[in-house]
């Protein structure tokens, strides 16, 4: 589960949660404030937590803490973004040296009139094909120009990522769609549809179990 941007810097519920479930669930915080100690990092390290969550939506993308990037990645956690728009070209040369594993949130979040062949969806091919990068199949109506589904727009984006980085590419529901103006997909409505966008078993498996089985550590 992923702390919603709009409760950061305060990580309890997904704490709680992670409490409640351990054997099921894995985390990923929002940005703590300061740097957490040794033992602080240890203990969420215990609980499940297995990245820390940046969002520059309506921001400036900037830098990051360094000394807080080096311990997640002793720790074996990965960074994970929320961009948007053009974004994704200033976070491409300011994740270049990470020392951990990135996660991209929701392709992007690139505007799917852009078209796959825009400077910033084959921006977002390159980063996932360098090997370090994972991209999340999520949260298609962030992309979308149409207000419900089958969001049909964003089809080509999300074949053509599956199709180029299959090892790299995860799901994610979104759930509960924080700060989303439109009408609210169904969960299962959004899951048939990565049935629709990835017909083949096998690379359905790879998006659904496989891919964040390696990630998430279960």
């Amino acid at each position: 589960m992923v702390n919603a941007a709009v409760s950061s810097p305060d990580n309890r519920r997904t704490f709680d949660a992670l409490r409640q479930y351990p054997s099921r669930l894995r985390g990923i915080i929002t940005e703590p404030v300061g740097i957490p100690t040794d033992a602080e990092l240890e203990q969420w390290d215990a609980l499940g937590v297995r990245g820390v969550r940046y969002s520059y939506v309506g921001k400036r993308v900037e830098g990051f803490d360094s000394r807080l990037i080096a311990r997640i990645a002793e720790l074996g956690w990965h960074l994970q973004i929320q961009v948007e728009d053009l974004q994704i070209l200033d976070l491409d040369g300011l994740v270049a040296d990470l020392p951990c594993q990135l996660v991209i949130d929701h392709m992007g979040r690139i505007p799917a009139a852009l078209g796959v062949q825009s400077a910033p969806f084959q921006c977002l091919l390159r980063m996932a094909a360098k090997g370090t990068t994972w991209v999340k199949l999520s949260a298609p109506m962030r992309c979308s120009g149409e207000r419900q589904l089958p969001y049909a727009d964003v089809r080509d984006m999300a074949q053509l990522l599956m199709k180029e980085s299959p090892d790299r590419m995860l799901w994610g529901s979104d759930w509960p769609h924080v700060n989303h103006a439109g009408p609210i997909p169904a969960y299962a409505e959004l899951l048939r549809l990565i049935c629709e966008w990835v017909p083949e078993e096998g690379l359905r498996r790879k998006l659904l179990v496989d891919n964040p089985t390696v990630l998430y550590g279960f």
